[in-house]
């Protein structure tokens, strides 16, 4: 198999996850046909020892190497994502899936998709699992939120995803409107490729001085970008105030609390990705179920 990687152009490895992996988990004391325990509900986040070796015989033979990943959830890749010269997140997409990967390894389309969760370096990133539990409790803190309160770099973040175009988004404009119930953030977007692509442009909103038990930030709105190669557009996402307000258990109403704001755009929830603008917001209150 090395000898084959090596005298290719390029290759492409299909690796991935099976209904035994990640179908709805049912214990045999369920009372199921086959008497056995049936499903997924994953232990090991890694796509395991066999896809793992392959994936890494034929990277050392060939660093043209493509690795699809058939899942539908984070797939924990340290072993060998430094190692490969592309990786695409295929997700489960049925019977035309194969002219859909051949197009965009070819060209035809554009990959232009976002990551919708957080992918870890290491499974202990993520909170407790166990899949046996008959009950659990968890705090509040998953994805993305859990590793900006911790500290933790993520193998990937939440939003993340490139394409074969490059994307420049300028530092934000935010208004707050005249009812005081909605913010406007305008940015600059510009197409730095001579192709045509899209961005998925993301809005985060955090508490400058955050109590405790406030998130770093939080996504509160986006809008999808097409810019043909070299074009510049300006646009405007709306964010409604409700939307970064916080429950509030003893009052039974949702919260927003009077301080000063940092808004964050970029093309993902890292750091790295993001321009920063910063307001004073009202204090504003809504009734459950508003």
């Amino acid at each position: 198999m090395s000898a084959l990687a090596a005298g290719a152009d390029a290759v492409l490895i299909v690796a991935g996850c099976t209904h035994e992996d990640e179908g709805e988990f049912i214990p045999a004391q369920m009372g199921n046909a086959s008497g056995a325990a049936v499903g997924g509900d994953r232990l090991d986040l890694t796509l395991g020892a066999r896809q793992e070796a392959l994936i890494r015989a034929a990277a050392a033979a060939n660093p043209r190497t493509i690795v699809a990943v058939m899942a539908g959830s984070a797939v924990v890749m340290e072993a060998w994502r430094h190692d490969v010269g592309a990786i695409v997140m295929l997700w489960y997409p049925g019977m035309q899936g194969g002219a859909a990967l051949a197009n965009l390894l070819l060209g035809r389309v554009a990959p232009s998709g976002r990551l919708p969760f957080t992918i870890p370096e290491r499974a202990d990133d993520l909170p407790f699992f166990d899949r046996d539990a008959s009950q659990i409790t968890y705090d509040r803190w998953h994805g993305y939120t859990r590793l900006d309160r911790a500290g933790i770099r993520p193998a990937y973040p939440f939003g993340f995803g490139l394409g074969y175009s490059t994307f420049e988004i300028s530092e934000p404009s935010v208004d707050l409107d005249d009812a005081g119930d909605r913010l406007a953030v305008t940015v600059t977007v510009r197409n730095l490729s001579e192709r045509s692509g899209a961005t998925i442009v993301q809005v985060y909103a955090g508490l400058e001085q955050r109590e405790p038990e406030e998130p770093v930030k939080r996504l509160c709105g986006f809008q999808r970008v097409v810019l043909d190669g070299g074009a510049v557009e300006t646009r405007t996402i709306e964010v409604p105030l409700r939307e970064l307000a916080s429950f509030d258990p003893k009052s039974r109403a949702w919260r927003l609390t009077s301080a000063r704001w940092r808004i964050s755009v970029g093309s993902s929830s890292a750091e790295a990705h993001l321009r920063h603008a910063s307001l004073v917001l009202p204090q504003r209150r809504w009734p459950a179920g508003a």
